[in-house]
């Protein structure tokens, strides 16, 4: 009692409101499911409100609510309408697949399925045998939960198209692959479908076959009943065992074992009173049964007592009432009753009449042409992101392109500003080191002046010390000692010293290069190499140390020897080329 209050409260708050949260969009879709087979009319119309409040917020709980729809009027025989609730259902998925990174089906497989059953009822077996294949190509996309209930519900589906398209052993194949997943997952109530699916292949004098899968599913039936904790074994686990003993009903009803029939009918009742349509289906070969045996007015009872059943739950669906009056018509054929006879075969022709084939085959029309433009749009989609990436990739290249381009740009006017700076310094260096030889030079014609100086005092103070007239000067300017420290003066660093040092820190590798390559020369042939590496002529050189342009001649000559140079090779271009 207290579930059904809150059924109530949940539902009465939700359809006043103006749009529901996620949350209580799926409760709402799921109390709903708990009262449809029951009351379809009302969950129909509560599923309306539903969707007509949630149309503007597209999810996966609205797709459900348009899926539910669809069942709804499937089930009723209201085919062409369900059919454009499925279309509803995929339009909306379609709307938020895009945003939601979690999925990576291309459709609902529930609805693929619920799309082929349309297809089923309408005996285009071909094409419905595409739905079913392509729900099971997108369960395998889904989580490993949904997979192991969608794959079977698949197999059992291609199993049911081979079998009407009289192919029992493809049948047998896939339905024996649904039966071994529900077995090994423990899905009891969902093996028991299996075992009814198995069922329509017996042959019709295969009585123990029968039992034995009567045995087995009884067996089930009682592990889901002692397992009532575990949620997954419970699913439909009724109204598919209600099933199983309607179709053994329609066994013994087929060996004309009507008594036995009935008995299995009245079971079958028992479990299926939540299922408004497998409770007529029922009903109506139990009547069937009853005329078999002549029981014609307990026929007639439960036929009209369907009828007002139908009117009291709202449901008014052409297709169930004329099944419903074709037994009637069976009824009223086997007692001779031409008037009620006459009654029930027209209204069998207006009902069907009141069915527009046309009007399914162009919601069929419509739902195939908007599938086609939604698989032509999402190539085209495809395509158009492949061409953007294409695209991007370019433009990136072009960027790198260009970028690398800038970059050996800016790295060649690096290095050219590089080698300008390097001329530069090249130049600095070349300027101070004329400036430095220029320093040596002055520095060595000073110091050579500044001996001859030195030697010109010292010859007069010897000249001098030998005149006798000038004794008495000598006295008070010769003396020894300052002639001897003038010798020391001379003798102590000489010119060439103080020329070589200063030579040497201009061209630090020279007398090392040049001794490794002539060990013979002298003392006065290294200085006679540094005038002529400063470019200093006979002249200034003979003027530098106080000799004759000829002994210079001379001295350069000897040198050339020495160095084993021939005549034709300049003397300065030999040494400048040594360092």
């Amino acid at each position: 009692m207290k579930k059904v209050f809150l059924l109530f409260f949940l539902l009465n708050t939700a359809l006043f409101s103006q749009k529901y949260s996620i949350r209580e969009h799926r409760a709402l879709n799921d109390s709903i499911k708990l009262i449809r087979g029951t009351n379809p009319l009302k969950s129909i119309n509560m599923l309306f409100e539903i969707a007509s409040a949630q149309n503007d917020y597209p999810n996966p709980q609205l797709t459900n609510t348009y899926n539910l729809i669809a069942e709804g009027l499937f089930t009723q025989g209201l085919f062409s309408e369900s059919l454009s609730y499925y279309k509803l259902a995929l339009d909306c998925f379609t709307s938020y697949k895009n945003s939601d990174r979690n999925t990576r089906i291309f459709y609902p497989p529930w609805i693929l399925i619920n799309i082929g059953n349309v297809y089923f009822h309408n005996k285009n077996f071909d094409k419905a045998y595409e739905y079913f294949f392509s729900a099971k190509e997108n369960f395998n996309s889904t989580s490993e939960h949904n997979k192991i209930y969608g794959l079977p519900t698949a197999f059992d589906n291609i199993g049911k198209v081979f079998f009407n398209k009289a192919n029992k052993d493809s049948a047998l194949v896939y339905f024996n692959k649904s039966l071994k997943i529900r077995e090994n997952n423990n899905l009891y109530g969902a093996a028991i479908y299996s075992y009814n699916n198995l069922m329509s292949l017996v042959s019709p004098n295969n009585e123990i076959l029968v039992l034995k899968y009567k045995n087995i599913v009884d067996d089930l039936f009682n592990k889901i009943i002692s397992r009532r904790n575990e949620q997954d074994g419970q699913i439909n686990i009724e109204r598919n065992y209600g099933t199983f003993y309607y179709l053994l009903g329609l066994f013994y009803y087929n060996l004309i074992d009507y008594d036995t029939s009935i008995s299995y009918l009245i079971k079958s009742r028992k479990y299926l009173k939540n299922s408004f349509s497998d409770l007529i289906t029922t009903d109506l070969l139990m009547a069937k049964c009853h005329i078999g045996l002549k029981k014609f007015n307990k026929a007639d009872s439960l036929l009209h007592k369907n009828l007002s059943f139908l009117n009291e739950i709202g449901v008014n669906s052409p297709s169930i009432k004329i099944k419903i009056y074709e037994v009637l018509d069976n009824l009223y054929l086997s007692q001779s009753n031409k008037d009620k006879l006459i009654i029930v075969k027209d209204s069998i022709i207006n009902l069907k009449a009141s069915i527009s084939d046309n009007k399914l085959n162009n919601s069929i029309l419509s739902l195939e042409t908007s599938l086609l433009l939604k698989q032509k749009q999402r190539e085209l989609n495809l395509e158009r992101l492949t061409y953007n990436n294409l695209i991007f990739v370019l433009t990136i290249v072009l960027i790198l392109f260009f970028v690398l381009i800038i970059f050996l740009r800016v790295r060649s006017n690096f290095h050219k500003e590089k080698n300008n700076r390097l001329a530069i310094e090249r130049e600095l260096m070349d300027s101070e080191l004329k400036n430095k030889e220029l320093e040596l030079l002055s520095t060595t014609t000073f110091i050579e002046q500044r001996n001859n100086n030195l030697r010109n005092l010292r010859d007069n103070l010897n000249t001098a010390s030998d005149v006798e007239s000038n004794k008495s000067t000598i006295k008070e300017i010769s003396n020894p000692e300052l002639s001897k420290e003038l010798d020391s003066i001379i003798k102590s660093r000489n010119s060439f010293d103080s020329f070589r040092n200063q030579f040497t820190k201009a061209f630090p590798d020279f007398f090392k290069t040049l001794i490794k390559m002539h060990p013979t020369l002298s003392p006065t042939d290294l200085q006679l190499c540094a005038y002529i590496k400063m470019n200093q002529t006979n002249q200034d050189i003979a003027s530098i140390n106080n000799l004759s342009t000829r002994s210079v001649e001379s001295q350069r000559y000897r040198l050339r020897k020495k160095l084993n140079i021939d005549k034709q090779t300049d003397l300065f271009n030999y040494l400048t080329n040594l360092d």
